[in-house]
């Protein structure tokens, strides 16, 4: 390996510089020391990319405004992140048994859902394909956090979805071999479990956490600054929106 190689994974700039050891220095200045095995690895994985500064497009001039013309009003909603599972992709997945039972406690009720083998949630002689739907006509209201309040086994169905991206995790790109997909499941697998134990959002990056988590499995330096490279790409699409 050269003393050098820049190049980008996953999105991400990284420099593979070659000192006394071997390092990956993210560009933004943060570092982690590897192994030279661990370095090369990486430098073989690097897609080349363009550091040429480029001139900046022109920008668009507007015209001004006439008299007593006012700007238009800002339309653009709340933005929410999306997470593409269904119940229906949960029974699929041989996550949530058809004919299991959910329940949704309010106010000291006990409202319950039949999970059909279609995968959809019976309330009453209701079907419903979303557990938002299915907890709004439970509860008579007009917004509910469908996958937090429905539960199962003391569990929100939350859990089940996470444990589902995880297991459909990462979105494969060209050049990806087999075992690094297998290896960045692995580790999105094992981060979400951890997660879940402790509570915590598996989507939101906490860095005492990942220490934890790591330290906990006896990972080495070069190895944990992998794995939180991995995990780079989990939270970018799955961690909150602010």
């Amino acid at each position: 390996m050269s003393k050098s190689h820049i190049g980008c994974i996953d999105g991400q700039v990284l420099e593979v510089r070659r000192e006394v050891d071997q390092w990956v220095i993210d560009l933004d200045g943060s570092e982690a020391r590897l192994s030279l095995e661990a370095a090369g690895r990486l430098a073989r994985m690097l897609t080349p990319v363009d550091r040429t500064p480029k001139p900046e497009p022109p920008q668009p001039v507007k015209p001004p405004l006439s008299e007593g013309e006012s700007k238009p009003a800002r339309t653009e909603g709340p933005r929410y992140r999306h997470y593409p599972v269904t119940v229906h992709d949960l029974v699929q997945a041989s996550l949530l048994a058809p004919l299991s039972i959910v329940t949704f406690r309010r106010g000291g009720k006990v409202h319950e859902a039949l999970v059909t083998d279609e995968g959809m949630l019976l309330v009453g002689d209701r079907e419903f394909d979303t557990p938002s739907g299915a907890a709004k006509h439970a509860a008579g209201t007009t917004s509910e956090p469908g996958w937090d309040v429905w539960s199962i086994e003391g569990k929100p169905l939350a859990d089940l979805r996470w444990r589902l991206l995880a297991l459909r995790f990462p979105e494969p790109e060209a050049g990806w071999s087999e075992d690094y997909i297998k290896e960045k499941r692995r580790v999105a697998v094992r981060w979400v479990e951890y997660a879940l134990g402790k509570g915590l959002d598996p989507g939101r990056r906490d860095e005492t956490a990942l220490a934890d988590h790591f330290g906990s499995r006896g990972f080495t330096e070069s190895t944990s600054a992998l794995y939180r490279h991995h995990l780079r790409q989990w939270f970018q699409e799955y961690g909150p929106l602010n």
